[in-house]
């Protein structure tokens, strides 16, 4: 199940939920109105739920975890270091990079729905979605494509511009960019961890985060540049020994 959560001045954002009895709970309350809280590096919001959601109740989460929050019946979205206040119980993964949910502004109203795929998408996201490419659509300040592929049981979330020309590959944000000789030396390992995948490089976004970034001509070598990218993720993180976190 995905939902798409609304956040006035920032757009949109996919999560997919994969806890089924939550998935049973949250489905009887949709689509509704909340507010947006943010507290260091997580976003959290009240839910309509009463009932308790099943499931192991956790103290340490990395970024990208979905958590209910039972004392607040408050849904969680991490995207950095911080940890939970108190124990929750995890209930699925933010869709795609999740860096920007640092731009969310605190009392931000915003509506809780379930995802619905457009038509213009639904062939290509279709077909992510059989070589186990979780995905979908959001809209920010412009549309793209978000989706996260798993390698060795490591969320690496992953945004899809499409272009005339073919498809811009971007990555999660690592850190801010700053041009000193630390940063620097940096860099250079993260090179040599994916020089041997050819089509992925070391980038800088355009909010001058360091990423990774990759392009295809077409939807089969989107796919193939896609696992690439995912894979090439992982050796830069193990390199470097860290998790995704800012």
């Amino acid at each position: 199940m995905i939902l798409e959560i609304r956040i006035s001045n920032y757009g949109s954002m996919l999560v997919y939920i994969n806890n089924e009895d939550f998935q049973k709970i949250i489905k009887k309350h949709l689509p509704f109105m909340s507010n947006a809280e943010v507290w260091k590096e997580e976003v959290y919001f009240q839910t309509p739920i009463g009932e308790d959601i099943k499931g192991e109740k956790i103290l340490r989460v990395v970024s990208g975890d979905v958590c209910y929050w039972p004392p607040g019946r408050a849904l969680c979205l991490f995207y950095g270091i911080t940890q939970p206040y108190s124990p929750v119980v995890k209930v699925g993964e933010i869709i795609g990079p999740c860096y920007g949910l640092r731009d969310v502004e605190n009392g931000s109203k915003l509506e809780v729905k379930e995802y619905q795929l457009p038509k213009d998408y639904k062939d290509i996201i279709s077909l992510m979605r059989k070589h186990d490419i979780i995905a979908g659509t959001r809209i920010t300040d412009i549309e793209s494509i978000v989706l996260n592929y798993h390698v060795k049981g490591r969320r690496i979330g992953i945004e899809v511009y499409v272009e005339e020309y073919g498809y811009h590959i971007e990555g999660d944000a690592l850190f801010k960019y700053i041009p000193d000789p630390y940063a620097l030396s940096v860099l250079n390992k993260m090179r040599k961890s994916i020089e041997e995948y050819e089509g992925v490089r070391v980038d800088i976004n355009e909010d001058g985060y360091v990423c990774l970034t990759s392009y295809a001509r077409d939807k089969e070598e989107l796919i193939n540049r896609i696992k690439e990218l995912a894979i090439a993720y992982d050796a830069v993180l193990s390199e470097l020994n860290i998790n995704l976190g800012f």
